[in-house]
């Protein structure tokens, strides 16, 4: 199950959604939330019911000055890290150091360019429908 997370702690919906998540943790072996690196509220909020942390960039500057100020806070040593680089020229190494996060805590997931993945975003159409993309995923997060 994959969840976009919109909004704030303080609306409302955030309510119906943890509580929806805790009812769904029965029935779903994996959630995913995405929240923006804008949103650190909902972030903390959010923390305590996870277990793996997955922090998504694609190498550039601002991507990375973003995620930086949530990398460095990230204090909890009993939750798993992933780095996701998506479509990055730079050195991952580099990029680890440069967020601050600990190479023996961090698992790195690299996902190459791929013209699907524009061609989805251009034509509005769902990425994992596409055979390659999907095995690419399965690979990395199952």
């Amino acid at each position: 199950m994959v969840v976009v997370a919109k909004g704030g702690c303080e609306d409302v919906n955030f309510v119906r959604l943890t509580e929806s998540l805790k009812n769904c943790v029965n029935v779903f072996s994996r959630i995913y939330i995405t929240v923006s690196a804008n949103d650190a509220n909902l972030f903390r909020e959010l923390m305590p019911m996870a277990s793996v942390i997955n922090f998504v960039s694609d190498g550039r500057m601002d991507s990375l000055d973003k995620l930086k100020p949530v990398t460095t806070s990230f204090d909890h040593p009993n939750k798993a890290q992933i780095l996701t680089l998506v479509n990055c020229g730079t050195d991952p190494v580099k990029v680890i150091e440069y967020l601050g996060m600990d190479f023996t805590k961090t698992k790195l997931i690299r996902i190459p360019f791929f013209p699907e993945v524009q061609d989805a975003a251009l034509l509005k159409t769902n990425p994992g429908e596409y055979p390659r993309i999907r095995d690419l995923f399965l690979e990395a997060y199952v």
